[in-house]
């Protein structure tokens, strides 16, 4: 499908696919997010992507992945630390995980780090029908919009931010951020937003909402809370974005045998899947696209006794931590990465994935590990002009 922006107000027949990060050809020397790997990408074809950002100290949004410096730009410095000419134009290096931390030796790119809108205007001219995602972080978000709503509509047009539920909780908190930055006077209708709600969200945003969180009902109502927040704030929602595991109580026996913090998790997986289906048939929320992705930001650790330690890299700190003790909370993590699971579950119009090619995908520069018993996705990847 061209431009997904322009097709915004219209029932999709097939879904789309959007590439994470702009796709990753780490072993080619092609970092994520960066130029040589949104050509390669456009030039198969593979016309929506993702782009990550992060504000440098006087706001200028460099496509990064992490606020930390030092795995894309061997800098040892927060990226909001940096004025821009600190941080656009240093070449980008390629790290490798070892232990808990990244092994000292890194590529060093051909690539330099990008500003976000001289990228996009770049990939506009390779492929004018192209959809781009900038992807947010917390108060990054509302400069990010302020900015976006002042383009011009050449790249308005084919641009939808996408943004957490980490720190922004209500539509009208975000509103009142955005409005502080001066955007234009339309903001809201300039501007296209997609809601990253994962469903472990829904028990922080219950939390921090003051409700109870101990049933699926009362999860849900916390997610409608949100979703209500952006109907009466008049901020229109381009889609809402979940992952899922399709767990429910019914997949546990001992179910009331579980810690409270599993039994929450579950009730929140089953949680978000009645949110999905809320938003999807809510008259107030027409022509809401749902989106979802089998990617993961995992990777594993050989120990001495020749077992396997997962990690996870964190979005926020940009530190790995290892996975759970918890069996269940385990098993969640490993049917996000399982193929067709989210597919099943939810039945999204919109999947973003790291590698549609691949059954084991290349995360973070290195290669995907197997031996965990799951395998990455793999999408049967549509070429032709017409869809």
């Amino acid at each position: 499908m061209p431009n997904m922006v322009k097709h915004r107000n219209e029932n999709w027949d097939h879904r789309q696919l959007g590439h994470h990060r702009a796709q990753m050809f780490p072993n080619v020397g092609k970092p994520a997010n960066s130029r040589s790997s949104l050509t390669a990408n456009l030039k198969q074809g593979r016309r929506h992507n993702e782009l990550d950002g992060v504000l440098t100290k006087d706001q200028v949004v460099a496509v990064l992945h992490d606020f930390f410096a030092w795995r894309e730009a061997g800098i040892d410095a927060l990226v909001g630390d940096l004025l821009s000419e600190q941080i656009i134009g240093v070449e980008m290096t390629i790290s490798k995980f070892q232990a808990a931390g990244f092994a000292p030796r890194v590529t060093v790119a051909a690539d330099t780090v990008e500003e976000m809108f001289g990228l996009i205007r770049y990939g506009l001219s390779l492929d004018p029908t192209a959809t781009f995602y900038p992807d947010l972080r917390n108060e990054q978000c509302a400069p990010f919009t302020a900015k976006l709503s002042l383009m011009e509509d050449e790249i308005r047009d084919h641009v939808v931010m996408m943004f957490y539920t980490f720190n922004i909780v209500l539509g009208d908190d975000h509103a009142r951020q955005v409005e502080s930055f001066r955007p234009h006077p339309d903001w809201k209708a300039r501007t296209h937003r997609l809601l990253n709600f994962y469903p472990s969200e829904l028990i922080t945003v219950a939390s921090r909402l003051g409700m109870p969180a101990d049933t699926c009902e009362q999860l849900l109502d916390a997610g409608k809370a949100v979703m209500d927040s952006y109907i009466k704030a008049q901020l229109p929602l381009f889609g809402l974005l979940a992952m899922n595991s399709g767990l429910t109580p019914a997949n546990f026996p001992d179910f009331d045998n579980l810690t409270t913090v599993e039994r929450q998790n579950v009730f929140a997986e089953e949680a978000m899947v009645k949110l999905v289906n809320w938003s999807r048939d809510n008259a107030a929320l027409p022509y809401l696209k749902i989106g979802s992705g089998t990617r993961a930001y995992d990777y594993s650790i050989p120990l001495k006794d020749g077992q396997l330690e997962f990690h996870t890299f964190d979005l926020m700190t940009c530190k790995p931590v290892p996975w759970p003790k918890s069996a269940v909370l385990r098993k969640i993590k490993e049917l996000y990465a399982t193929p067709g699971v989210c597919e099943r579950v939810l039945r999204p119009d919109l999947m973003i994935t790291d590698a549609p090619e691949k059954a084991a995908l290349e995360c973070c520069g290195i290669e995907a590990d197997d031996s965990n018993g799951y395998r990455h996705p793999q999408f049967d990847l549509v070429l032709s002009s017409d869809n």
